[in-house]
This record gives C-alpha cells, sequence and structure tokens, in this order.
C-alpha cells in the first residue's frame, strides 16, 4: 500500500479504503496486460480501475529503491526492469499472475 501511497495523494484519492480497492485493481496485472491495456487505451485516467502504465509502476518502485534504477540504466531494457519491478512487487505479497 505504501508503494502507492504517494501516487494516489497526487492523484487527490485521499480515502485510506479507496486507496486499497485501487491499489488492488492496480496490481491485479500481470506485465504483459499492463503493457496491452496501456497500448490499447491511451488515456485510462478519468476509470476508476485502470491499469497503470509500467512506467507509473517503476516511477514510484524506483523512488523507493534507487538501486534498482542503476540496474535498469545500465542494461537499458524495460524487460529487466519489469521484471525487477515485479520481483519486488511479488515479495511484498502482492499476487501477480
Amino acid at each position: 500500500m505504501a508503494l502507492f501511497q504517494g501516487y494516489w495523494d497526487q492523484k487527490g484519492v485521499k480515502s485510506p479504503a479507496k486507496q486499497r480497492r485501487m491499489t488492488t485493481a492496480y496490481t491485479a496485472f500481470t506485465t504483459e496486460e499492463l503493457s496491452f491495456i496501456q497500448k490499447s487505451h491511451t488515456d485510462l485516467t478519468t476509470h476508476y480501475s485502470r491499469a497503470p502504465s509500467i512506467e507509473e509502476i517503476m516511477y514510484y518502485f524506483y523512488s523507493y529503491h534507487n538501486t534498482k534504477k542503476s540496474i535498469h540504466d545500465s542494461e537499458g531494457s524495460t524487460n529487466v526492469a519489469k521484471s525487477e519491478v515485479k520481483k519486488w512487487l511479488e515479495a511484498q505479497g502482492l499476487q501477480l499472475s
């Protein structure tokens, strides 16, 4: 939950219950699904249960884990970054199929 706290505050979502529901919606997608949704729907910001772009996830992920960003930068590969993000989210107990 804390991973997305700053994101929800920035988006103006103040209710802790709504933040939890939206975090669940955001983390219920595989990276492949995120990529598909991102490419298929260019603006889903007004939809309650839209998936974040992988860049949005990485932004918050890296703000907490700057060492991972150096891995991404040195590899120059979003696939590496996605893999790192997914592993970290799963390590936090989020179920990503």
